[in-house]
């Protein structure tokens, strides 16, 4: 049975897309560390990219920075190409201490490299916004 929790408090949780979006919203909760989501299959690709959102919002900079950092484990089933990015996100978390140093390596290793911000973009369903500064340092 799915259910979003840590040690001090496990709530069952059925999730579908709707249910992980309003999950995805709740990002300034930071008791919440882990989300075990098996045998889910109402989960979409649009679902896992509200989870992805939740640990690594890439939308801005300061959505970055305001994203979730105490999330250290979501289990799922579902395979998606999102998964990576996730899983990504959740390594800075539980490797790295503190918001402000989760956040800025976040945004140096996302937002900065423009190949890896394109991907997460296209996870994200955004819009692929060109980086200027990048482009000037690509050779011709």
């Amino acid at each position: 049975m799915p259910w979003i929790g840590n040690v001090a408090a496990e709530r069952k949780f059925h999730a579908d897309d709707e249910g992980v979006q309003i999950l995805a919203n709740a990002r300034s909760n930071t008791s919440l560390t882990r989300i075990t989501l098996p045998g889910n299959e109402q989960i979409t690709r649009e679902g896992m990219m509200s989870l992805l959102k939740l640990v690594n919002d890439i939308s801005s900079i300061q959505a970055t920075l305001q994203s979730n950092h105490t999330m250290t484990e979501i289990e799922y089933d579902n395979f998606f190409d999102v998964q990576k990015n996730i899983d990504d996100a959740l390594y800075y978390n539980k490797d790295l201490e503190g918001d402000a140093v989760i956040g800025k390596a976040k945004v140096i290793n996302t937002q900065l490299h423009s190949d890896i911000r394109e991907v997460m973009c296209f996870s994200q369903g955004l819009d692929i916004v060109v980086n200027i500064t990048a482009s000037l340092y690509r050779s011709p």
